[in-house]
């Protein structure tokens, strides 16, 4: 096995409590090294091991590659034991992001391996990932159970897009997280609605949706998956593939802080919804980002062919206040007279 080799410029590998925020680039008078990434002997390289966040505590795990490799690794463990992960390509697939899909444990750190592959050659690094902190029991009343997550530019990580890249009508909403009463195990369902344009109410005319995981409470740490037939909200990305969302509530349960939502957003369900083929709509998207945001909804290594249908979404937030009122959920099918025939 090849040692995997580190560039100057790469950020370190073991990360301290103090982050930088926000994460500078590399340093202009010290450029990198020019690499022919098509050479046999390109170097297996890293040179981000840091999510791109502006968050104290992410809770969201980014790392990236100096060569496109033929598959980036990522596992995660705590203590002896594994934490697993909901893993998406990102960056035209020199980068990988992951999101736990269980509460984040309690302590000091999470230890995240990763392995770079290039055909016969690997690599592997160990890396110390901060968890959250001031961690104790949960709250005894979660009080309406409805958070109301801003929709903010700066938290829309992943593509680097701003908030009016999805609005469709050109509306600035929120999205109103609910966690319903607690099953025999102790877990929620959650339920997704939005506010009225520029309010902090309920839209009562928009269709609210409940994603088919439920939620786990542990330690104040709340944490749940993402999969096929969930959906966010249409200004905020629409029918997901997979995921995974992790959050941590206050003693009082009156905020959820230190938020991570990573979604891949089902090109071919937008299809389904907007009648335009995948192409044009990752066309679209290309306009806005910086990078190519449509990538493979699976592990490139599996051998997948033809055009990407995912675009990996990474929302971020760092306090959602609760709602004054619980969310109250919305028919599509029996929408109140009042709404005639809109959303």
């Amino acid at each position: 096995m090849r040692l995997l080799l580190l560039l100057a410029l790469a950020l370190p590998l073991i990360l301290a409590a103090c982050r930088q925020d926000p994460p500078q680039p590399p340093d202009p008078d010290d450029p990198p090294v020019e690499v022919d990434c098509t050479a046999e002997d390109a170097p297996l390289s890293l040179t981000r091991t840091e999510a791109d966040s502006l968050l104290d505590a992410p809770a969201w795990f980014q790392v990236c590659a100096l060569c496109p490799p033929t598959a980036i690794e990522v596992t995660a463990s705590h203590t002896g034991d594994d934490v697993p992960l909901e893993v998406a390509w990102a960056g035209d697939q020199l980068c990988a992001v992951a999101v736990a899909t269980e509460p984040l444990p309690d302590g000091e750190v999470l230890t995240v391996d990763v392995r770079l592959v290039d055909e016969e050659r690997t690599g592997d690094v160990s890396l110390e990932v901060p968890l959250p902190e001031d961690r104790g029991s949960n709250p005894v009343d979660l009080g309406t159970a409805t958070w109301r997550l801003a929709l903010v530019d700066e938290d829309l990580r992943l593509p680097g897009l701003n908030a009016d890249a999805f609005l469709l009508t050109g509306e600035r909403r929120d999205v109103l997280l609910h966690l319903g009463e607690p099953d025999a195990e102790g877990q929620r369902r959650v339920t997704i609605g939005v506010t009225l344009d520029g309010e902090v109410e309920q839209d009562p005319c928009w269709p609210t949706s409940s994603w088919l995981e439920p939620a786990r409470i542990q330690q104040r740490q709340t944490a749940g998956v993402l999969s096929v037939g969930d959906e966010l909200p249409t200004f905020v990305g629409g029918p997901i593939r997979r995921g995974a969302w992790q959050a941590t509530l206050s003693a009082d349960g009156a905020t959820l802080s230190d938020g991570a939502i990573l979604a891949l957003l089902d090109v071919n369900q937008l299809e389904e919804q907007t009648g335009e083929p995948p192409d044009a709509i990752c066309a679209d998207w290309e306009l806005q980002s910086p990078e190519a945001p449509c990538q493979p909804c699976d592990d490139p290594a599996l051998g997948n062919a033809g055009l990407p249908t995912c675009i990996p979404l990474v929302w971020e937030f760092e306090v959602a206040e609760r709602a004054d009122t619980p969310l109250v959920e919305v028919d599509p099918e029996a929408l109140p007279e009042e709404c005639g025939t809109e959303e």
